[in-house]
């Protein structure tokens, strides 16, 4: 459930210099939250209306199949699974902010996508930025880990199957996220591992660079087609999400492209 986005150095040398094409732009828009330190906190119109999209499907579609005693409580079980899923969104932007302090970065800017949480650090080298993509998909796997196990004690505790499938819910969607978020697309952090990765082994990195930019202009496309075949097939809460993820890898690609194009004519 982690989206990274990060700046690099920006130096004269074409191998520290910042590759615009990677996705590394600042977000604009969205609702502002407040703050946390020094880095602002903003959620993105499209993640803010696919809670609401989420919340609808899981209620209508989703959980008034997976047990009877689900039938009469829908609702609260669609806001327990939504408010969870968001919560492991704040702990995975906290844990990069904390693993970012220990190795001296700091945070210019939080956005909330619907991937997962972007966190924004002031420019920094390449092993550092790859570090803290690694630790994005990572969280998610422990927080899936461990909302699956509460599902299993919850299960062997005869306790409600209402408690066990919000568990079990938010354990695929988190595991889900973090498996997206290795792919190697901006500003996905699969794209920052493997070009902190390029620019570590070989000062050449422009073929790694080359091969980001084209899975960043796929993706979308990909997940749209995904998501489509989904809703047509019938499963309309995974095809929302898919075509919600391909709205907002549209809009980044659509607000980087200028910034990409703005550092290219200026010699960045």
């Amino acid at each position: 459930m982690a989206v990274l986005m990060l700046g690099q150095s920006m130096s004269s040398s074409k191998t520290d210099s910042t590759d615009p094409s990677e996705g590394r732009v600042q977000m604009t828009g969205g609702i502002p939250l407040g703050a946390l330190g020094p880095a602002t906190i903003r959620v993105s119109w499209v993640t803010f209306l696919s809670f609401w999209l989420i919340v609808i499907a899981l209620a209508t579609e989703y959980f008034p199949f997976r047990g009877a005693d689900l039938d009469s409580h829908p609702w609260q079980a669609a806001f327990a699974a939504s408010a969870l899923l968001y919560a492991g969104f704040a702990a995975n932007a906290l844990i990069r902010i904390v693993v970012g302090k220990l190795i001296h970065l700091v945070p210019v800017e939080i956005t909330v996508l619907l991937s997962g949480p972007m966190v924004r650090f002031r420019p920094s080298l390449p092993w550092r930025e790859g570090l803290i993509a690694f630790v994005g998909p990572l969280a998610s796997f422990v927080f899936a880990a461990i909302a699956y196990g509460v599902s299993v004690v919850l299960l062997n505790l005869g306790r409600s199957q209402l408690g066990a499938s919000v568990f079990v819910w938010v354990a695929g969607m988190s595991l889900f996220l973090g498996v997206l978020n290795l792919l190697p697309a901006s500003p996905l952090d699969g794209a920052a591992i493997v070009t902190a990765w390029a620019r570590r082994r070989t000062p050449d990195a422009d073929s790694m660079s080359s091969f980001v930019r084209s899975s960043t202009t796929a993706l979308p496309f990909g997940l749209t087609l995904v998501g489509t075949a989904l809703i047509l097939a019938g499963a309309h809460l995974a095809g929302l999400l898919l075509a919600g993820l391909a709205i907002e890898f549209f809009r980044l690609e659509a607000q980087r492209r200028p910034e990409a194009s703005r550092e290219i004519n200026s010699g960045g």
